[in-house]
Protein backbone atom coordinates (compact mmCIF):
# COMPACT_ATOMS: atom_id res chain seq x y z
CA UNK A 1 0.00 0.00 0.00
CA UNK A 2 1.35 3.74 -0.72
CA UNK A 3 2.17 6.37 2.27
CA UNK A 4 -0.90 8.29 0.67
CA UNK A 5 -3.45 5.54 0.95
CA UNK A 6 -1.90 4.62 4.33
CA UNK A 7 -2.44 7.97 5.75
CA UNK A 8 -6.41 7.82 4.36
CA UNK A 9 -6.76 4.12 6.05
CA UNK A 10 -5.74 6.10 9.18
CA UNK A 11 -7.11 9.24 8.88
CA UNK A 12 -10.96 6.83 8.23
CA UNK A 13 -10.09 4.75 11.36
CA UNK A 14 -9.29 7.82 13.49
CA UNK A 15 -12.43 9.79 12.24
CA UNK A 16 -14.70 6.53 12.90
CA UNK A 17 -13.35 6.34 16.40
CA UNK A 18 -14.13 9.94 17.09
CA UNK A 19 -17.17 9.52 16.09
CA UNK A 20 -18.35 6.92 17.68
CA UNK A 21 -17.19 8.17 21.42
CA UNK A 22 -19.06 11.67 19.99
CA UNK A 23 -21.89 9.65 19.67
CA UNK A 24 -22.00 7.55 23.33
CA UNK A 25 -21.64 11.11 24.61
CA UNK A 26 -24.56 12.34 23.14
CA UNK A 27 -26.37 9.22 24.06
CA UNK A 28 -25.44 9.43 27.92
CA UNK A 29 -25.62 13.15 28.18
CA UNK A 30 -29.45 13.80 28.21
CA UNK A 31 -30.15 11.85 31.67
CA UNK A 32 -26.61 12.86 32.86
CA UNK A 33 -27.89 16.53 32.83
CA UNK A 34 -31.52 15.79 34.52
CA UNK A 35 -29.94 14.02 37.00
CA UNK A 36 -27.56 16.44 37.63
CA UNK A 37 -30.81 19.09 37.60
CA UNK A 38 -32.35 17.31 40.05
CA UNK A 39 -29.92 16.78 42.59
CA UNK A 40 -28.36 19.92 42.46
CA UNK A 41 -31.83 22.17 42.12
CA UNK A 42 -32.50 24.99 45.39
CA UNK A 43 -35.78 22.15 46.05
CA UNK A 44 -36.47 22.21 49.88
CA UNK A 45 -35.90 18.99 51.11
CA UNK A 46 -38.89 16.55 51.94
CA UNK A 47 -40.28 16.59 55.38
CA UNK A 48 -39.66 14.26 57.70
CA UNK A 49 -42.77 14.52 59.55
CA UNK A 50 -44.35 16.69 62.33
CA UNK A 51 -41.44 16.46 64.78
CA UNK A 52 -41.47 18.84 67.79
CA UNK A 53 -39.30 21.33 68.49
CA UNK A 54 -37.20 21.11 71.63
CA UNK A 55 -35.85 17.26 71.53
CA UNK A 56 -37.12 14.28 73.13
CA UNK A 57 -37.97 14.05 77.33
CA UNK A 58 -36.52 11.49 79.31
CA UNK A 59 -38.31 10.25 82.55
CA UNK A 60 -37.24 11.78 85.70
CA UNK A 61 -38.58 14.04 88.50
CA UNK A 62 -37.11 17.67 89.81
CA UNK A 63 -37.38 19.75 93.42
CA UNK A 64 -38.40 23.18 92.96
CA UNK A 65 -35.96 26.26 92.59
CA UNK A 66 -38.10 27.66 94.93
CA UNK A 67 -41.30 26.97 96.95
CA UNK A 68 -42.75 29.74 99.88
CA UNK A 69 -45.78 29.76 101.76
CA UNK A 70 -47.81 33.40 100.57
CA UNK A 71 -50.39 34.50 103.10
CA UNK A 72 -52.16 38.12 102.08
CA UNK A 73 -50.03 38.92 99.62
CA UNK A 74 -46.71 38.35 101.74
CA UNK A 75 -44.13 35.53 101.58
CA UNK A 76 -43.24 33.15 104.28
CA UNK A 77 -41.15 30.88 105.60
CA UNK A 78 -39.02 30.93 102.31
CA UNK A 79 -36.52 28.58 104.06
CA UNK A 80 -38.79 26.67 106.32
CA UNK A 81 -39.13 22.94 106.46
CA UNK A 82 -42.78 23.13 105.68
CA UNK A 83 -45.68 24.88 103.51
CA UNK A 84 -48.44 26.09 105.23
CA UNK A 85 -52.15 26.84 103.12
CA UNK A 86 -53.58 29.30 105.80
CA UNK A 87 -57.55 30.32 106.07
CA UNK A 88 -57.66 33.37 103.97
CA UNK A 89 -58.89 32.85 99.91
CA UNK A 90 -55.54 34.21 99.31
CA UNK A 91 -53.46 31.61 100.72
CA UNK A 92 -51.23 29.16 98.98
CA UNK A 93 -48.53 27.57 98.62
CA UNK A 94 -45.99 29.15 95.66
CA UNK A 95 -43.42 26.47 93.75
CA UNK A 96 -41.41 27.25 90.49
CA UNK A 97 -40.12 24.62 88.87
CA UNK A 98 -36.93 24.75 85.81
CA UNK A 99 -39.12 23.79 82.53
CA UNK A 100 -38.26 20.12 81.48
CA UNK A 101 -35.56 19.72 79.23
CA UNK A 102 -37.53 18.41 75.56
CA UNK A 103 -41.04 19.65 74.13
CA UNK A 104 -43.47 19.95 76.20
CA UNK A 105 -45.61 17.81 73.30
CA UNK A 106 -43.32 14.62 74.08
CA UNK A 107 -44.73 14.74 77.90
CA UNK A 108 -46.65 11.36 78.28
CA UNK A 109 -46.97 12.64 82.18
CA UNK A 110 -46.49 15.50 83.92
CA UNK A 111 -47.45 14.82 88.06
CA UNK A 112 -47.29 17.64 90.91
CA UNK A 113 -46.47 16.03 94.04
CA UNK A 114 -46.86 17.15 97.57
CA UNK A 115 -46.79 15.69 101.27
CA UNK A 116 -49.15 16.47 103.60
CA UNK A 117 -48.10 16.71 107.19
CA UNK A 118 -51.69 17.53 108.39
CA UNK A 119 -54.57 19.75 108.00
CA UNK A 120 -57.52 20.43 110.26
CA UNK A 121 -60.25 19.73 108.15
CA UNK A 122 -61.36 18.02 104.35
CA UNK A 123 -59.86 20.56 101.82
CA UNK A 124 -60.02 20.32 97.88
CA UNK A 125 -56.95 22.14 96.65
CA UNK A 126 -56.20 23.17 93.47
CA UNK A 127 -53.07 23.73 91.77
CA UNK A 128 -53.32 26.87 89.43
CA UNK A 129 -50.33 28.35 87.11
CA UNK A 130 -49.51 31.52 88.64
CA UNK A 131 -48.64 34.94 87.19
CA UNK A 132 -45.81 35.71 89.69
CA UNK A 133 -42.93 35.32 87.00
CA UNK A 134 -40.29 36.76 89.04
CA UNK A 135 -39.98 34.32 91.86
CA UNK A 136 -36.11 34.67 92.29
CA UNK A 137 -36.92 37.92 94.17
CA UNK A 138 -38.56 36.49 96.69
CA UNK A 139 -38.27 37.28 100.38
CA UNK A 140 -39.14 36.55 103.83
CA UNK A 141 -41.95 39.22 104.90
CA UNK A 142 -41.81 40.84 101.53
CA UNK A 143 -44.80 41.23 98.89
CA UNK A 144 -45.16 39.00 96.12
CA UNK A 145 -45.29 40.52 93.03
CA UNK A 146 -48.03 39.54 90.06
CA UNK A 147 -51.05 37.67 90.30
CA UNK A 148 -51.04 34.56 92.67
CA UNK A 149 -53.76 32.85 90.29
CA UNK A 150 -52.93 33.53 86.67
CA UNK A 151 -55.85 31.26 85.83
CA UNK A 152 -58.66 30.13 87.80
CA UNK A 153 -60.51 27.93 84.99
CA UNK A 154 -60.96 24.21 85.79
CA UNK A 155 -57.60 23.71 87.80
CA UNK A 156 -56.14 20.27 88.79
CA UNK A 157 -57.52 18.88 91.94
CA UNK A 158 -57.03 16.96 95.07
CA UNK A 159 -58.97 16.38 98.29
CA UNK A 160 -56.92 15.86 101.26
CA UNK A 161 -58.99 15.10 104.67
CA UNK A 162 -56.00 15.79 106.80
CA UNK A 163 -54.18 12.52 107.32
CA UNK A 164 -51.00 12.88 106.29
CA UNK A 165 -49.26 11.18 102.88
CA UNK A 166 -48.47 12.36 99.11
CA UNK A 167 -51.10 14.41 97.01
CA UNK A 168 -50.78 13.87 93.00
CA UNK A 169 -51.75 16.49 90.63
CA UNK A 170 -51.98 16.03 86.80
CA UNK A 171 -50.64 19.06 85.42
CA UNK A 172 -49.76 18.28 82.39
CA UNK A 173 -52.27 20.19 80.41
CA UNK A 174 -51.19 23.37 82.31
CA UNK A 175 -47.73 22.81 81.60
CA UNK A 176 -48.02 22.44 77.83
CA UNK A 177 -50.10 25.37 77.67
CA UNK A 178 -47.76 27.56 80.06
CA UNK A 179 -44.32 26.12 78.07
CA UNK A 180 -45.70 26.18 74.65
CA UNK A 181 -46.76 30.12 74.99
CA UNK A 182 -50.60 29.36 74.51
CA UNK A 183 -52.98 31.45 75.95
CA UNK A 184 -55.01 29.86 79.18
CA UNK A 185 -58.43 29.55 78.98
CA UNK A 186 -59.22 32.86 80.53
CA UNK A 187 -55.93 34.83 77.95
CA UNK A 188 -53.30 34.99 80.02
CA UNK A 189 -50.02 33.83 79.29
CA UNK A 190 -46.82 33.28 79.92
CA UNK A 191 -43.80 35.25 78.87
CA UNK A 192 -40.88 32.70 76.73
CA UNK A 193 -38.93 30.51 79.14
CA UNK A 194 -40.52 31.86 82.29
CA UNK A 195 -40.19 28.84 84.98
CA UNK A 196 -43.15 26.36 85.83
CA UNK A 197 -45.04 28.04 88.68
CA UNK A 198 -47.87 26.85 90.37
CA UNK A 199 -49.62 28.12 93.64
CA UNK A 200 -51.61 25.59 95.48
CA UNK A 201 -54.60 26.66 97.11
CA UNK A 202 -57.90 25.88 98.40
CA UNK A 203 -60.79 26.31 95.67
CA UNK A 204 -62.96 27.66 98.40
CA UNK A 205 -63.40 31.29 99.37
CA UNK A 206 -61.64 30.49 102.87
CA UNK A 207 -62.52 28.95 105.93
CA UNK A 208 -61.76 30.36 109.61
CA UNK A 209 -59.19 28.62 111.56
CA UNK A 210 -57.97 26.66 108.19
CA UNK A 211 -54.22 24.91 107.85
CA UNK A 212 -53.03 22.54 105.58
CA UNK A 213 -49.50 21.99 106.35
CA UNK A 214 -46.76 20.24 103.40
CA UNK A 215 -43.32 19.29 103.65
CA UNK A 216 -41.17 21.84 101.70
CA UNK A 217 -37.92 21.47 99.51
CA UNK A 218 -35.73 20.98 103.13
CA UNK A 219 -37.58 18.08 103.53
CA UNK A 220 -36.75 14.89 102.17
CA UNK A 221 -40.51 14.38 101.40
CA UNK A 222 -40.78 18.02 99.72
CA UNK A 223 -42.73 18.79 96.47
CA UNK A 224 -41.58 17.13 93.01
CA UNK A 225 -42.78 17.36 89.66
CA UNK A 226 -42.22 14.08 87.87
CA UNK A 227 -42.33 13.00 84.84
CA UNK A 228 -42.02 10.86 82.01
CA UNK A 229 -41.87 11.28 77.74
CA UNK A 230 -43.13 9.80 75.08
CA UNK A 231 -40.76 7.14 73.49
CA UNK A 232 -39.47 7.64 70.27
CA UNK A 233 -40.70 11.29 69.89
CA UNK A 234 -38.64 14.35 68.91
CA UNK A 235 -35.97 11.79 68.21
Amino acid sequence: MTEPAQTFVKWTVALLVLAGVVLYALENLGPAISQGVALGGDEEPEDDGDIAEGGPVSDGAIAPVVDVSVAGGTATGLTAPTLTIGPGPGDAALLAFDLVQGSPDCLATLNLEMSVVSATGPTELGAYPSGVFETGGLADAGPVQGELVLDRTAPPVQLTDGTPGRLRWDVLDVYRTWASGQPFAGGATVPEGTRFTVAVRATDEGAIGREVVFDASESPNGPTLVFTGVPGCGA
